[in-house]
């Protein structure tokens, strides 16, 4: 299985104040939506690796674990900026959010990470041999 997913451990060895916070969407959907964008230039099973990974992650950490789909909702949008920051959400904070319009042009995005795939994967390599290096510390 892949490790260099998250830099997670890492992160929580360089940053121990870092608070983290999963957004969990159901795989087959993660797939569906990738192959409308990109065919079949991805690997599905590594999208399920990197789904398992980010479960063990949450829970190896106790890190909290947020649907998709919750993130329509006031209540647990308040309650993720709250556990990022540390803050109270601010009054209108939602209202304004809710309003905006927030979108990626996934094919050029996509089309990126395959030109970039070379340096992308360096840069995995680079991380999963830090996380080796920390955890002989």
């Amino acid at each position: 299985m892949r490790r260099a997913l998250i830099a997670g451990p890492l992160l929580k060895t360089w940053l121990p104040e870092t608070q983290f916070l999963v957004v969990r969407r159901d795989t087959d959907a993660v797939i569906e939506s990738l192959s409308f964008y990109l065919g079949s230039r991805f690997n599905q099973q590594e999208v399920r690796e990197r789904a398992d990974m980010l479960n063990k992650f949450a829970k190896d950490n106790k890190v909290p674990v947020v649907d998709f789909e919750a993130l329509e909702q006031k209540l647990t949008c308040e309650g993720v900026f709250t556990h990022l920051t540390g803050r109270d959400c601010p009054a209108g904070w939602w209202d304004k959010m809710a309003r905006l319009n927030i979108q990626v042009e996934k094919h050029a995005w996509f089309d990126m990470l395959i030109r970039d795939r070379q340096r992308i994967t360096a840069l995995k390599a680079d991380v999963q041999l830090r996380i080796m290096e920390a955890a002989r510390v």
